[in-house]
């Protein structure tokens, strides 16, 4: 059951959920894929086997919901995006809603689990999303989060940058809370400023080699760069992409790698 976008939803998310509209369709082909296996890590720190009701809060194109359903299989599980054109892509037989993280068309106290995969650095007062969290979510309830970690390595997003900017691309203004969340203790302090007592925090390295023609597609149709090479006219950015590729060619292995960090959480609601 998919409910209809509310009638209003925050400036931020709206400003988010706009992006996401467009991008779906890419999201669901190149990224969603690379993303769930560290989604699939965060559900084995949760108690799900005998969890009741379970919320993904963020749950994009629906990548993580198979999995809450084989962990948690006695469950209610909702999943919750800004994005009516993500929950759109969402897999059938589950309850999907169309909601804003800071305000959660969700009752009070009624979840025994929330996985917030990969979402908080969308937000600038994630401390907000996360006290809202708290709310519907049950006293002895539990949070799972993960996010980036700091000092991101990939050769490959050099070139873009440098290319980027030899054409004249205008710098991306999407912001960003990464920064207050790339360390254990950033998060920590995150999570227990809105009212979550940590249970459990790891950083574990995250690899994925990429080929020429998956950063092309990735670059040109998701993130920073695609709406940086979307501010220029067809003919630059045509010109941008084939000097991009040509030198992406060239580089080796580990230039391809991306490589990063993913910070997993656990959390539960600290007492009123």
């Amino acid at each position: 059951m998919t409910q209809q976008q509310p009638a209003r939803l925050s400036k931020e998310t709206e400003r988010i959920a706009r992006y996401y509209d467009d991008a779906a369709a890419a999201y669901r082909e190149l990224w969603a894929p690379i993303l769930e296996p560290a989604g699939v890590r965060l559900l084995r720190d949760l108690p799900l086997r005998d969890a009741r009701q379970v919320v993904d809060i963020g749950t994009g194109v629906g990548s993580l919901l198979p999995h809450i359903r084989r962990a948690a299989p006695n469950a209610r599980i909702v999943g919750v995006d800004g994005s009516a054109g993500m929950i759109a892509l969402a897999p059938t037989g589950f309850e999907l809603l169309v909601g804003d993280v800071l305000d959660l068309p969700l009752p009070t106290g009624a979840f025994d689990v929330a996985v917030v995969a990969f979402m908080l650095f969308h937000l600038m007062d994630p401390i907000a999303a996360l006290r809202e969290i708290r709310r519907v979510v049950t006293a002895g309830g539990t949070i799972g989060v993960t996010t980036w970690g700091e000092a991101p390595s990939f050769g490959a997003d050099d070139v873009w940058d440098q290319e980027l900017e030899a054409h004249g691309a205008p710098p991306d203004s999407a912001p960003s809370s990464r920064a207050r969340l790339d360390t254990p203790e950033k998060l920590g302090g995150i999570l227990e400023a809105a009212g979550w007592r940590v249970v459990s925090m790891h950083v574990e390295p995250w690899r994925h080699p990429m080929t020429v023609d998956e950063i092309v597609a990735l670059r040109t149709r998701m993130g920073a760069p695609a709406r940086r090479l979307g501010q220029l006219d067809a003919p630059i950015r045509d010109a941008c992409v084939r000097s991009a590729r040509r030198r992406l060619l060239e580089l080796d292995d580990d230039a391809l790698m991306d490589q990063d960090e993913v910070i997993y959480a656990t959390a539960t609601p600290h007492p009123e």
